[in-house]
């Protein structure tokens, strides 16, 4: 993969390879790229100045993408963890519900700030609301068993985001260094030619 970049004071464009900048990463359950950190930045450059404005436009393009997937997964972890609360919650009904043997009136969450009352006798089913329009039914046990198994499937993905997080985070850093280091090293090199 190469990203074709202008080259500044002449025509047509450079090409800049992206496996200069990063490379596969194998431990990434998202096929986050790793980042490529150089001791020697003007590796990177092979020493030439022509190649310092082009690499650096590569290097904000890639930090752009690294900060949109952080975006990306910070919107997907605010849903998870809401999920998450609400399976809770719903656990906790269920456990209260088999628990409890005899008539019990209780506070129903109709919608986000409205409850009704309800009495429960005896519960017997448990009906789930599974999204897109179907609702099943299941014994307390069932239901309990569903609930707790997306829970821990949840709370799976939310550790997985997490980590991923801390990687593109980790990986920003390197990008953020390598573009400070290259521009220095870009103004090197102009005092060095007079430029």
């Amino acid at each position: 993969m190469t990203t074709n970049v202008p080259a500044a004071g002449a025509r047509g464009t450079v090409q800049i390879p992206t496996e200069r900048l990063l490379e596969i990463n194998p431990e990434s359950t998202r096929n986050i790229p790793k980042a490529r950190f150089y001791e020697d930045i003007s590796q990177v450059v092979e020493g030439k100045l022509e190649l310092v404005g082009p690499t650096l436009t590569a290097y904000d393009e890639i930090h752009g993408k690294f900060k949109l997937m952080t975006s990306s997964l910070n919107d997907q972890l605010v849903t998870l963890e809401e999920r998450e609360g609400h399976l809770k919650e719903a656990l906790d009904v269920i456990r209260g519900a088999k628990t409890r043997k005899t008539n019990t009136e209780t506070l129903y969450k109709v919608a986000d700030c409205l409850y009704t009352r309800a009495r429960v006798t005896e519960p017997q089913k448990c009906f789930l609301w599974l999204g897109s329009n179907v609702m099943m039914e299941y014994t307390p046990e069932e239901a309990e068993a569903v609930v707790g198994k997306n829970l821990a499937t949840t709370k799976e993905n939310i550790e997985d985001i997490l980590e991923n997080i801390l990687a593109l985070r980790s990986e920003t850093t390197v990008i953020e260094a390598s573009i400070s280091r290259l521009h220095n090293y870009g103004v090197y090199l102009r005092k060095q030619h007079n430029v």
